[in-house]
């Protein structure tokens, strides 16, 4: 194996990545893109009508229960006005034209220069450091040399251990982040970018902390750092193959500097006390804690980990998440998604103590609450007063709402439901609930 060949597979390990997370945005592009046509079909479509009355129409013409207002199918205006549903085509459907700007309504498209100008650079950077890497292993390889503290970690071998170790954390941590780019449609040219910061970073500050090391503590050329006492480990030590104990945890901290860059900068300067610098008040912190998506019914840590990729980290990211966006971008249903947001929403707002007892009831969603507390055909007394003593841990304030229970859930629930997402949730649900029609209201009569 020569020079050529190294260089040749260090330049494909360089592109190949970057190649591949535009190849694979493009492919996802064209899947959600039929997604969301298909799913504009399906709220256009009239339902199809039902021979048999329902029971529930059999109870209003009995005058039994009061008559809702007739059903019609959405119309294309009533689609083209849900705001959830016109942000997911704004994000999928791209002007990929190369008019001058304004002559469509869609968002254009990132141009190819775009993408090249930017990828080069990290192409550059990633080249430079596979083939050095790739160079210092074959060349041990090619001397014979054996995996023992005098061969592999001797006099000027300890630096290309500890830039392997950083590059290998920054490559994992950037090929991760590219693929929930991707994934979340949100790749841009500027990823490149902050991608060949962070490599940057994982590999330098691997290295400075690697010299800092050697000059503050007298050291042999196997790093014996015996004077750093602080960190509790036995320096002198020797592992299996011959290795100081102490640059195995410069190995292991340059790794984990490359594949954590933003943990390791805010330590840092945390660490430095920069004059004019405000720290987070920890005890601030300690009072508020994030509810786990986890909390939500149908939601466990596989399907957790899957939000995570579209910055869903808590029940709030959770309650506010376009419900149509994570139908279309993941591989779970509408309504389950519809479910999902609207059991985050009543959690966000009553927190997880209270949602236990709620669901004793069968309040799980933020519309349960509205049809208890607001719909008078669903009107009781005291089903409205125990949920509203639910909603109140103190005894005292539990002695006032019983005056007036009725009033309270009500100021509660209409105070509540105000909310911005919270009515564009109600928007996707009225839409959806003209399409199927009140004939399934109920099931039908025998």
């Amino acid at each position: 194996m020569t020079i050529k060949y190294l260089a040749y597979f260090a330049a494909f390990l360089s592109v190949a990545p970057i190649f591949s997370i535009i190849f694979v945005r493009e492919a996802i592009l064209r899947q959600r893109q039929f997604v969301i046509q298909a799913l504009a079909r399906a709220l256009s479509t009239p339902p199809a009508p039902v021979a048999a009355p329902s029971l529930f129409a059999s109870q209003v013409a009995a005058g039994q229960i009061p008559a809702l207002p007739p059903a019609t199918p959405p119309t294309a205006r009533q689609i083209d006005a849900l705001a959830s549903f016109e942000i997911v085509k704004f994000k999928y459907f791209l002007d990929k034209s190369d008019g001058p700007e304004g002559r469509s309504n869609r968002s254009r498209d990132f141009r190819i220069w775009q993408w090249v100008v930017t990828a080069v650079p990290l192409a550059v950077i990633l080249f430079l450091l596979y083939f050095f890497v790739i160079f210092c292993i074959a060349r041990r390889m090619w001397t014979g040399a054996t995996l023992d503290g005098v061969s592999w970690i001797g006099p000027g071998a300890g630096v290309q251990w500890i830039i392997a170790a950083g590059f290998a954390g920054s490559q994992l941590n950037m090929l991760s982040n590219l693929f929930r780019a991707v994934n979340n449609f949100d790749l841009s040219p500027s990823t490149f970018i902050e991608s060949m910061i962070d490599i940057l970073l994982g590999v330098v500050v691997g290295v400075v902390v690697y010299y800092c090391a050697v000059i503050v503590a007298p050291v042999s050329s196997a790093l014996d750092v015996s004077k750093l006492t602080a960190l509790n480990v036995d320096w002198g030590a020797y592992g299996t193959f011959g290795i100081k104990a102490g640059f195995l945890f410069l190995i292991a901290f340059a790794f984990v500097t490359g594949y954590y860059p933003d943990v390791v900068k805010r330590n840092v300067v945390r660490a430095v006390k920069l004059n004019n610098y405000k720290l987070e008040d920890d005890t601030i912190f300690n009072k508020f804690e994030i509810t786990p998506v986890e909390i939500v019914d149908g939601i466990d840590s596989t399907i957790r980990k899957r939000l995570e990729d579209f910055h869903i980290f808590s029940i709030q990211n959770l309650a506010t998440a376009n419900p149509l966006m994570l139908y279309v971008e993941t591989p779970y249903g509408v309504y389950q998604t519809l479910d999902w947001v609207a059991q985050a929403q009543l959690i966000s707002v009553f927190g997880p103590r209270r949602i236990e007892a709620l669901w004793t009831f069968g309040v799980r969603t933020i519309f349960d609450l509205e049809r208890v507390a607001l719909d008078d055909r669903y009107k009781n007394a005291n089903l409205r007063r125990y949920i509203a003593e639910m909603l109140v841990f103190d005894d005292a304030k539990k002695a006032d709402i019983r005056s007036d229970p009725d009033g309270f859930l009500r100021a509660v629930a209409g105070a509540i439901l105000d909310a911005p997402h919270t009515r564009r949730l109600r928007q996707i649900v009225m839409i959806l609930a003209a399409r199927i029609g009140h004939d399934f209201d109920r099931l039908p009569t025998a």
